[in-house]
């Protein structure tokens, strides 16, 4: 590895400079890095060790979706970097995901998968959230009820429905991730659709849809016609 530092290279080399007079978009992946992590070590540049992650854990994607214990293993990568990293992951998860203000009627499984995809099909446990609609279907709330490994027993159709009333639902949209990356449903995600079914057609805040998402796409128990919505 390279012991030049930043300041060695020509100043049109130089990630900083070549953004101010390029645009971002002219940087490599390992250019763009260095300019977030900002320092390098004794023997390495920044741009080195940037080299070295993307090399490490294939790619941009595999870099920010790693644990702080995976990225201090990279040497020249102390916690303060690898919480950059884990900062910079979570902003780009919210800012590619749904919010209300944007004002998409969700009317379908394909429009719920846009909005959650990226929230969702990376996780590595389940987690469930219900959406909250108002009567045009566009989504006042989103909530997450649950984490962890759940089943029929353990999903309480009064937490559910209490949410709707508090937010001023006129229906709801119950989504989940599959960890495994497949969006088959299981006997238990049957019986709970079955069950909030039952009650919403009691409390009259209508269940639309149980949808799961994963890595190999989703499920939609409504368009698969598993249960009577």
């Amino acid at each position: 590895m390279s012991d030049h530092k930043i300041l060695d290279l020509p100043k049109c080399e130089r990630p900083f400079e070549k953004l101010m007079l390029h645009g971002a978009e002219h940087l490599s992946n390992a250019e763009l890095l260095s300019l977030v992590l900002r320092q390098g070590i004794k023997s390495q540049n920044i741009i080195d060790i940037s080299y070295r992650l993307l090399y490490k854990f294939e790619g941009l994607s595999g870099i920010f979706n790693s644990s702080m214990e995976e990225l201090t293993k990279i040497a020249g990568i102390g916690k303060i970097k690898a919480a950059q990293i884990i900062a910079i992951n979570e902003i780009m998860k919210r800012c590619n995901s749904f919010k209300p203000e944007e004002k998409i009627p969700l009317v379908n499984p394909q429009n719920v998968m846009q909005c959650l995809k990226n929230d969702l099909e990376s996780k590595t446990q389940e987690e469930i959230f219900i959406l909250v609609l108002n009567v045009k279907k566009y989504l006042k709330k989103m909530i997450l009820i649950s984490k962890g490994d759940y089943n029929s027993a353990i999903l309480n159709p009064k937490l559910v429905f209490e949410h709707a009333f508090r937010n001023g639902g006129d229906s709801l949209i119950l989504v989940h991730n599959h960890p495994s990356g497949d969006p088959t449903p299981s006997e238990d995600d049957v019986l709970i659709t079955k069950k909030l079914i039952e009650c919403s057609k009691i409390l009259e805040v209508k269940l639309l849809d149980h949808i799961i998402i994963g890595k190999m796409g989703y499920f939609s128990l409504s368009e698969k016609k598993l249960c009577e919505f």
